[in-house]
């Protein structure tokens, strides 16, 4: 029933949100009646918007509705038609919309300040630790043992790789892009949104009505992986993900402290990492992270709601925390008064756990029929994201480096 808009799209089936918006407005610029000079250039823009309308109803509707334990229930044919009544009427509006604000658009995504602060700070971070993939293991055979710079290969070329790269963008590495958020627009984040006659129940706080901003995360389902094998030196993966938006109704008196506790824990984790008498830089990682851990929480505990980053606790997770700090209290010596100290081998130890530990854990656990149980959030969830996970969704992608500090970041902020 809806081939017809994928085709004007020149989608397919399956398509996330972010695909078909970044679609939408790279057609929508091309075909705008203020610009193209098509004779059907109206008609032609009127079809897009039309398509982006009926097409974004769909993957909303896929998300909030069809969701079962073992299939996506089929909307009937009825709804369908008013979904597709209601996305001419929008499709209508947006048809009416001048170039200069669609151009604004798709400005405000490709110049995002979320993402320009993650590439700042992605790249000001490559330098040094691509420098320390290459100065520790040469450091690490002086001092401890010249074997270890055989087993540092790896990091060699990992270390390399990225100074290569940095090199061949040095013009733009260190100025990724402009920021364009002021303070008011910071301060307009933590404005509370109140919502009359609401009739749904905060999930968060016990006892309260909907009535703020809910709170909005993403799952992601890997499929149609491929492999291209073209050589030696040619290697390619292809795959594509399919996104869920979970949303969680939210009482005001929760988005507030949600508010406050993102404002918190970041503050209050540099300061003790800076404060803390502790003569180990990872000692001091560790105990700010558990002191602002049960800080929150027992803040979490007095005003009686519950954290929003709960989803992220899971049995692989605690497995890979304990794993993380066994090895690194294996390279600990202690004095007396709290005086810790870790080895020098102890920072290749982590890189190694950083690229390779979820790896290894994936592939032994896999072979257990508990496996798919490892990566459930333990705190209690809404429904809907308990089946997902049995459909085979997830936090994040499983990948070297991301898969370890994602939780950490998603957790902090």
């Amino acid at each position: 029933m809806l081939e017809k808009y994928f085709h004007i799209l020149g989608l397919k089936d399956g398509v996330d949100e972010k695909t078909l918006k970044k679609t939408y407005r790279k057609l929508a610029l091309k075909y705008h009646p203020d610009v193209s000079k098509l004779p059907d250039a109206r008609q032609k823009f009127q079809e897009i918007c039309e398509a982006y309308e009926i097409i974004l109803s769909r993957i909303r509707v896929d998300t909030v509705v069809n969701v079962r334990d073992n299939y996506e229930e089929e909307v009937d044919l009825n709804y369908y038609e008013e979904i597709i009544k209601e996305a001419r009427r929008k499709a209508a509006e947006r048809a009416r919309m001048k170039y200069e604000k669609i151009k604004e658009e798709r400005e405000f995504f490709q110049n995002n300040d979320f993402f320009i602060i993650f590439r700042y700070i992605g790249n000001y971070l490559a330098l040094p630790l691509a420098l320390a993939m290459i100065v520790v293991p040469v450091y690490l055979a002086i001092t401890e043992s010249f074997i270890v710079i055989f087993a540092s290969m790896f990091f060699w070329i990992i270390g390399f790789f990225i100074l290569s790269h940095i090199y061949t963008k040095r013009k733009t590495w260190f100025h990724p892009g402009h920021i364009q958020t002021k303070w008011k627009d910071i301060i307009e984040l933590f404005r509370v949104e109140r919502r009359e006659n609401s009739k749904e129940k905060c999930f968060y706080s016990k006892g309260k009505k909907a009535n703020s901003t809910p709170f909005k995360y993403s799952l992601l389902k890997v499929r149609n992986i491929s492999l291209d094998n073209s050589g030696v030196l040619s290697h390619k993966v292809g795959y594509q993900r399919k996104y869920k938006e979970i949303v969680i109704p939210r009482s005001s008196k929760a988005y507030i402290i949600h508010s406050l506790m993102s404002i918190f824990k970041p503050i209050c984790f540099i300061l003790l990492i800076f404060v803390l008498p502790v003569p180990s830089i990872i000692w001091r990682f560790i105990l700010s992270g558990f002191l602002v851990m049960t800080g929150s929480n027992f803040i979490f505990f007095l005003s009686r709601t519950k954290s929003k980053t709960s989803f992220l606790l899971n049995p692989f997770l605690i497995i890979k925390l304990l794993i993380w700090l066994l090895v690194i209290i294996s390279q600990t010596t202690y004095y007396p008064g709290f005086v810790v100290y870790t080895t020098p081998i102890s920072f290749f130890l982590i890189f190694f756990m950083l690229i390779f530990l979820d790896l290894i854990l994936d592939l032994v656990f896999r072979i257990f029929p508990f496996y798919e149980r490892l990566y459930f959030p333990i705190p209690k969830q809404p429904e809907i994201l308990r089946i997902l996970f049995k459909n085979g969704y997830q936090n994040y992608l499983d990948i070297p480096f991301w898969s370890t500090i994602y939780p950490f970041l998603r957790w902090l902020f």
